[in-house]
């Protein structure tokens, strides 16, 4: 007995002193405490962390016979210090020499921090009271570490009992074994054995064992007395000794009659984790429970305390300190935030965590940080709003990625040396693998490891067929930098990934046996530790792979762990924390260096065993359980995801060397597609590499087989449903994969028509336009580059495919660039990549400025952002961007200039910088700013500087001023420009080649031509034509030629140009040529005729106004500065684009053009005198999105854009940012067409073949074909199905009657049976008399249905209308929900009924009938409160701008099916979910359209609903209440009667017109913990929404401009909540 101060507060300080023997006198041997003190609770002024000893403080004396030792606590108080002696029981075993430790039974060193001083301070006081006692935290704050301190400090053996949900009462007390004669006896547990023996039994896991289970142990916790299933009794030892002394009798005699002593020096400690406040029915703390221990909280630890701690446990702690804080101070950034996103993610950090990155760090300094945080987060496989604060997170706390040239630089497998013949044998499959020279080291990368001197049992070395790639090679060289400093490994990642080959591949390079085991949902302890068998009448316990492995030092391999419940797999938890397992054989596995007694109960882990563990991701579709989130800490954790598509194509040609490489780029960009889908929810299922490589395995093994029946042997799961089966299709065709429909014969090239001969149109001298001054002399001057600086730069993913999915033509693939309402292109141009190795599109877009970087075939795009330099201008005005290639001197460079401001940008597009061109000769007008507002300068109309088309002399870029006498050529490379003085203001300028332009003056009708000297570049000539009416007054374009035109004999050394009029639909080409004996030069014009198709003036303004090609505008093509014609490489042929009614009918053939081809490219080539005509067709409702745009982007000015690409192809674009790339050279196209053609297989199978969908038919008996008349049929009331005749209703097969696949029904009536068809044949054969009557009647059915819900036919008609544009939405948000629900169903075993249970065969060889067991849902367990629907309300926007604005973006409409796709996913699951959709506007913050009570039941009550809140938002007043809305919502969703509760507010982004800030948004969403809500913008002007987004915290804003996207978002928002506490 002993009593504390009263006057303890908060501020007081609990410490232990010191701990000796009882037979020394008090304080003799205890350790001295200063004034300080050490507090469990709150540090002390001094702050010290350490325990000051006296010179006398060695505690390492004998224990007592009586079994107590002498504990010395100090109480430090604000008017108290007072120390206190108490008298403990101890074990049998010495006491810890020292209270500061360098191991404990762990396995791993113990730091006496100030916080677990007090710690075992206070435990000391309860053990001395001879209470038993329960710690209590969070997961990996060292509870299991503390119990382990305390039992080594007073010399007690720990019993270690793991507790799971399946154990039984006699698991936990006793278990029926037989002996060597085959009879039956009871063995007692670990627990009972403890209680005798007087050791410390550590109940580890209290929060998941059942409580019937747990009751038995009340009386042995709270009376210190139990009753066995033998018969056997054991009593408390003062009650054991009254009744020995009382009746005299011995110990045998008290064992003779079942009864055994409890030691008195018996302790329980129990170790339990709080279940999230969400989880009601988990919640373990009952009264029972709460009654049987005394609980201590044991709290994480400060930033201070554990970073203290991590240095000290740590190796070369020095040198690392700075990462160690780092890594502490992000995870305490985690868990001290009141985000849930946050702490979420801050139950991946646990101490136990950052000790296994820290030991990382300090085996490899030069490891990212970043990577490992990600890493031990999982933030691959995190819902994407958790991934992104994530990353967010780790942004802020200054975590860089690591570089992209150390990431991009291969791994290998390396060594010093050669090495002995059986080491190469393994290491075979590695150009460069080889171990150091003594053959004790293996490297992979900048990890390393030993190996094993000599090879230990050799067949159980994996042995597996592996294929290097760096993506795997990375995962090989984190795995060995955590294998090399003694961790378990968990490989995570989707199904079919190489998991299990990395783990073999792993194995084999390290030369280590695998013992295997997998997993699934039936997997008890009992089968995971041991095997029972039968042998000569006895039940015998053969060692299971994980006892053996921990025997013989092998890596034990345990696959599918996600399979298996969370509560056996536990059962690894202590094994790979301490080393230590109870067997069900009574046997114990212990740590390597077990301090304890050897026996044959006992099994020492070997030094080299490891525990390396494969499991599926959590969540849909595998629908695993959550192995990360129970043990992930316990591991080192490494993801594995599919190899990046490089590394991927690399490794599937090995697999297939003899499949073409366009076959696996084209499969493996389609998987890359696929696994996209996945993860943003459209595909449940994440296609794998194996299903990948399992295709080119065939493909190699069959190579004559069609492709895409190849890929059925994949797909033909997913065939049954018709939303996925028509995703796949297009996923099929995006990538060119022909479909089964098509053949050998569809090939649609274009035709090429001859061109008439060139018309010589007649000859001109040129004459000095001066004659005094027939020279110009330029002026030479410097200009500098400012910069270059990095650019933002960003990836984004493209909508596009293949052209050559239905047929063979010119078009290879298309693109889409995203561009919003107010957005357009610009204009483009084609570098080279800095390897040489590929060409690199550039599209330039107005508003913002950026530049999509793509490579031609590509499904990204790199997007540089040049908003820094050109700001948003409000959208005011379109600034006027061209670009120019370098190609020839900069291959892969490009100048960006703004006509407007004469901003002239170097970019290089390789490194992603900018230089800026500054130049006297190029004078900038910058923008100017106005309240707060940019304005762009105002310059007098035709004055601004142009860049023109073409480069002149050494690839100098030409520049002029339009409405001044100004011409400026730049010199990139030197660093100098030539400034030229013109006599006039210039109109346009057009280049005929490097060293001649056309030259059109202001106010002069006549073209000049401006040359310059090959030799002289400062001296230009200024010629007038001698006939100035044989050019043109307006030349729309001119491009330099080839001199290579048979149709023209033309002298040498002559230049040619291709020019064009402005309106005219003739080419003409321009020969210059070289100055005569007089030194004049001479200028001739050829025309070419065009086949050119001329319709009347007034259809072809009609066309035009509506072609997107063209644009309206009343001149024709746009200005010349774009890029509207193009030259291929050869010099010789010319592309342009022409509107549609302007080709010959002839030039198609019997390929006519689809609907709504927005025109055609003319493809003239000059030297074969040949035409085609390409036509631009729609290439889907993905790509061509111009009809969606605002009307006043249809007057655009803004033509198709063309450039050349590599080998002689085409790149062309338009105003609705579809990118198309054509083949148009001969030689690629042939090539092209056979590879094409071995897609289709082998010509004759595919002829022959046919169809391989077998159609099984019903044939009707002779004479029952026979047709009364339509009619209802009876309704069966036992549900049979039945097959053919005319009487019951709902059958399949028959005739007459409603039902499925029979003929002269009146209407379809799904029964739920399997369906039999009737022929085609016998369907046509029905009159025309009974068709009629049929249809009459299901149009009277259907009529009666309406009418049963009060729903007209119109009515019908346009909720299908509704319903058919969202139905694929619906299916994949049902799919999400089923997911949930399938989650939330997962059956457990129930006892004493099924099948006969394995873990008690012995009961039932002694006749016990209560040894079954079956699957089924577990009941819920008593007490548990009922489980209540979630609670979901939808506030909708029902605002007048909603109705304003829905002729621009669809807002209100797109809102209005979102409603209804939310009420038809949500159909069904009502139990689950309940829902109801509340409206805002400026009427009010409440308006009701249903109620969660009573959800809409059938589609007459959704159609009420959503006419309900069209009509509001169509008569409401305007004004808005969004912020209100959310406030009421929230209140009310607080006080009600729910498990969770949900809040998803539409609206529209409008809100700054209400002085709505974001901060007012953000409070108002983030106001209750209760109370989960986001808000989802339908509409936006400008960036509105996106804005609104950014500014509110992560996961309470999203952007849905379309419908498509919403499943994701809700998925997204549900996944983050909903799927994480179920």
């Amino acid at each position: 007995k002993f009593e504390l101060p009263t006057q303890l507060d908060h501020a007081s300080q609990i410490s232990m002193l010191g701990l000796t023997a009882s037979q020394s006198a008090a304080g003799d041997n205890s350790t001295s405490q200063s004034a300080a003190g050490d507090n469990s609770t709150s540090q002390s002024a001094a702050g010290n962390n350490s325990t000051s000893q006296s010179a006398a403080g060695d505690n390492s004396t004998s224990q007592s016979a009586a079994g107590k030792a002498t504990v010395s606590i100090r109480i430090e108080a604000a008017l108290l210090s007072k120390r206190i002696d108490l008298k403990v029981p101890t074990g049998p075993w010495p006491l810890l020499a020292s209270s500061k430790s360098d191991g404990c039974s762990s396995g791993g060193g113990f730091v006496n921090t100030r916080y677990h001083s007090g710690l075992l301070a206070d435990l000391m006081v309860t053990h001395a009271g001879g209470q038993d006692f329960a710690l209590i935290g969070p997961r990996g704050c060292g509870k299991f570490t503390v119990a382990c301190q305390l039992a080594r400090q007073l010399g007690y053996p720990l019993a270690h009992v793991v507790l799971y949900r399946d154990m039984s009462s006699r698991d936990l007390l006793q278990q029926r074994v037989t002996d060597a004669e085959g009879d039956t006896q009871w063995r007692p547990s670990a627990l009972v054995q403890a209680a005798v023996e007087g050791h410390l039994a550590v109940l580890d896991g209290l929060h998941r064992v059942d409580r019937g289970t747990f009751a038995v142990l009340h009386r042995l916790l709270g009376d210190r007395e139990l009753a066995l299933f033998d018969g056997t009794r054991l009593l408390r030892h003062d009650r054991y000794d009254r009744i020995k002394a009382d009746h005299g009798w011995s110990d045998s005699d008290m064992a003779a009659r079942r009864l055994l002593r409890i030691h008195p020096a018996f302790r329980v400690v129990g170790l339990g984790e709080l279940s999230p406040a969400k989880q009601q029915a988990n919640q373990w703390l009952s009264d029972e429970m709460l009654t049987a221990f005394l609980f201590h909280s044991v709290r994480a630890l400060s930033a201070d305390e554990e970073a203290g701690l991590l240095m000290k446990l740590v190796p070369n702690s020095q040198s690392v300190e700075p990462s160690v804080k780092r890594l502490v101070g992000f995870a305490h950034r985690l868990r001290d935030s009141s985000d849930p996103s946050h702490m979420s993610l801050a139950g991946s950090l646990s101490t136990r965590q950052l000790l296994r990155l820290s030991r990382c760090v300090a085996a490899d300094p030069q490891v990212n940080l970043r990577e490992l945080l990600e890493r031990a987060c999982l933030s691959r496989f995190l819902p994407r709003l958790a991934a992104q604060t994530l990353a967010q997170c780790l942004d802020e706390a200054d975590f860089k990625p690591p570089d992209s040239a150390a990431a991009e630089q291969p791994i290998t497998i390396r060594s010093k040396a050669s090495f002995q013949h059986q080491v190469c044998r393994f290491l075979h499959a590695s150009s460069s693998c080889s171990v150091s020279s003594d053959g004790t080291r293996i490297h992979i990368g900048s990890a390393s490891a030993h190996l094993p001197p000599e090879l230990r049992n050799e067949m159980k070395i994996p042995e597996t067929l592996f294929y290097d790639n760096q993506t795997h090679m990375r995962v090989l060289e984190a795995m060995l930098r955590d294998f090399s400093i003694g961790e378990h490994l968990l490989l995570i990642g989707n199904q079919g990934v190489g998991k299990n080959k990395l783990a073999d591949h792993f194995l084999r390079l390290l030369r280590r046996p695998r013992e295997y085991v997998q997993l699934h949902r039936d997997t008890t302890v009992h089968s995971l530790t041991l095997q029972p068998t039968v042998l000569d009448g006895r039940i015998a316990f053969q060692d299971s792979p994980l006892v053996r492995a921990c025997r013989f030092g092998h890596v034990l391999v345990v696959d599918e762990a996600d399979k298996a419940p969370t509560h056996v797999t536990c059962v690894l938890k202590t094994l790979a924390e301490s080393g230590e397992m109870a067997l069900p054989d009574g046997r114990r596995i212990v740590p390597a260096g077990w301090a304890g007694p050897q026996s044959p109960g006992v099994i020492r882990t070997h030094p080299d065993f490891r525990l390396l563990v494969l499991a599926n991701r959590p969540g849909f579709p595998f629908l695993g359980n959550d192995f990360f989130g129970a043990l992930g800490d316990t591991f080192a954790c490494h993801p594995v995801d599919n190899p990046q598509q490089d590394s991927e194509l690399h490794m599937l040609a090995q697999y297939g060397p003899d499949v073409p490489q366009q076959v696996l780029q084209k499969l493996v960009s389609m998987f890359a597609d696929l696994r996209a889908m996945s993860d943003e929810g459209n595909l449940q299922y994440p296609y794998s590499t194996r299903e990948l490589v399992n295709i080119v395995r065939h493909l190699q093994k069959f190579p004559g087989e069609r492709l895409s029946s190849v890929l059925q042997n994949v797909f033909d799961f997913d065939s049954h449903n018709p939303e996925l089966r028509s995703t796949l299709a297009d996923v099929l065709t995006k990538h060119g994969i022909p479909a089964e429909s098509v053949g050998h014969h569809n090939v649609k090239l274009s035709k090429q028509l001859p061109l008439p001969s060139p018309v010589l149109l007649g000859s001109s001298n040129l004459l000095p336009a001066n004659r005094f001054s027939p020279f110009l002399t330029a002026a030479q001057s410097q200009f500098h580059l400012k910069g270059p600086a990095d650019l933002p730069v960003s990836s984004i993913r493209l909508d596009g495919g293949s052209g050559r999915s239905e047929h063979f033509s010119e078009l290879e693939s298309f693109a889409c660039i995203p561009l919003d309402d107010t957005d357009g292109l610009a204009d483009i141009c084609v570098t080279c990549s800095d390897d040489g190795s590929h060409r690199l599109v550039h599209l330039a877009t107005i508003n913002p400025v950026r530049v999509y970087s793509m490579v031609p075939g590509s499904r990204t795009a790199k997007v540089l952002d040049f908003t820094e330099i050109f700001p948003d201008t409000g959208h005011f005005y379109k600034p006027r961007v061209h670009l120019l290639s370098l190609e020839k001197t900069m291959p892969h460079c490009f100048l960006l200039h703004e006509e407007m401001t004469n901003v002239l940008l170097l970019v290089d597009a390789g490194k992603r910088q900018v230089s800026r061109v500054k130049s006297q000769g190029l004078p900038e007008h910058p923008l100017a700013s106005g309240r707060n507002l940019w304005r762009w300068p105002t310059l007098a109309k035709g004055s601004s500087f142009r860049l023109a088309d073409s480069l002149g002399l050494d690839g100098s870029p030409v520049m002029f001023q339009q409405g001044r006498d100004h011409v400026e050529l730049l010199d990139l490379r030197g660093g100098w420009s030539l400034s030229l003085q013109l006599p006039a203001p210039i109109s346009n300028l057009q280049p005929l080649s490097e060293t001649s332009w056309i030259v059109q003056f202001v106010n002069n009708d006549s073209q000049h031509i401006l040359l310059q000297s090959p030799q002289e570049l400062h001296q230009f000539s200024l010629l007038q034509l001698e006939q100035p009416e044989l050019l043109p007054q307006k030349i729309q374009w001119a491009c330099p030629l080839s001199t290579d035109l048979p149709s023209l004999r033309v002298q040498p050394e002559t230049q040619l140009s291709a020019v064009s009029a402005a309106g005219g639909g003739h080419l003409s080409v321009l020969s210059l040529a070289p100055p005569n004996a007089e030194g004049l030069h001479q200028l001739s014009l050829h025309r070419i005729d065009s086949l050119t198709h001329k319709p009347p003036a007034a259809a072809a303004a009609q066309a035009r106004t509506r072609d997107p090609m063209f644009g309206s505008g009343s001149g024709g093509l746009a200005d010349p500065r774009f890029s509207q014609f193009c030259l291929l490489p050869d010099g010789r042929s010319l592309v342009r684009c022409r509107p549609t009614d302007q080709v010959p009918p002839e030039a198609f053939g019997n390929r006519q053009p689809a609907i709504g081809t927005a025109g055609v490219l003319e493809l003239t080539d000059l030297a074969a005198s040949t035409v085609s005509y390409l036509p631009v067709e729609p290439p889907g409702p993905a790509v061509h999105r111009l009809a969606g745009r605002p009307a006043s982007w249809l007057v655009s000015d803004l033509p198709r854009l063309l450039a050349q690409t590599a080998g002689g192809d085409l790149v062309s674009a338009d105003q609705s940012g579809s990118v198309c790339f054509w083949q148009v050279a001969p030689a690629g196209l042939e090539t092209a067409l056979a590879e094409w053609r071995r897609l289709l297989g082998d010509e004759k199978s595919a002829l022959g073949g046919g169809s391989r969908q077998m159609l099984i038919e019903r044939q009707l008996p002779p004479g029952s074909s026979s047709l009364s008349g339509p009619k209802q049929g009876k309704v069966d009331p036992t549900g049979a199905p039945h097959v053919g005749g005319n009487m019951w209703a709902g059958g399949t097969g028959g005739r007459d009657t409603a039902g499925l696949g029979g003929v002269g029904g009146p209407y379809r009536l799904d029964a739920g049976h399997h369906v039999y068809q009737v022929p085609d044949e016998i369907k046509r054969a029905v009159p025309p008399e009974i068709s009629e009557a049929a249809r009459e009647m299901a149009r009277k059915a259907w009529r009666e249905r309406l009418r049963e819900i009060e729903m007209s036919e119109h009515d019908g008609e346009l909720y299908d209308t509704y319903l058919r544009r969202v139905r694929p939405q619906v299916s994949s948000l049902r799919a999400m929900l089923q997911s949930l629900e399938a989650k939330g169903k997962e059956r457990d075993w129930l006892r004493h009924q099924g099948d006969l249970d394995d873990g008690k065969l012995v009961e039932g060889l002694v006749g016990e009938r209560a040894v079954y067991r079956r699957r089924g849902e577990r009941p819920p367990e008593l007490g548990t409160p009922p489980e209540k629907p979630k609670l979901l309300r939808v506030l909708v926007d029902v605002s007048g701008s909603m109705y304003r604005f829905n002729g621009t973006d669809q807002r209100l409409e797109r809102q209005l099916e979102a409603c209804l796709m939310l009420m038809e996913a949500f159909e069904g699951f009502e139990t689950k979910f309940a829902y109801e959709f509340r409206g805002h506007s400026g009427e009010g913050p409440d308006w009701n359209f249903t109620s969660a009570v009573r959800p809409p039941a059938n589609q007459k009550q959704r159609l009420d609903a959503l006419k309900a809140m069209l009509a509001h938002s169509q008569f409401c007043m305007s004004g808005d209440h969004t912020v209100e809305a959310i406030d009421c919502g929230v209140r009310q969703l607080a006080t009600a009667e729910a498990d969770e509760r949900f809040l998803v507010v539409f609206s529209d982004a409008n809100l700054d017109r209400y002085g709505i800030h974001p901060k007012q948004l953000s409070r108002a969403l983030t106001q209750d913990a209760r109370v989960t809500a986001c808000a989802i913008f339908l509409g936006t002007l400008g960036n509105q929404a996106t804005f609104l987004r950014e500014s509110l915290p992560s996961g309470h804003a999203f952007v849905c401009l379309d419908n498509a996207s919403l499943p994701h978002i809700l998925q997204q928002f549900f996944t983050s909540t909903l799927l994480a506490t179920d």
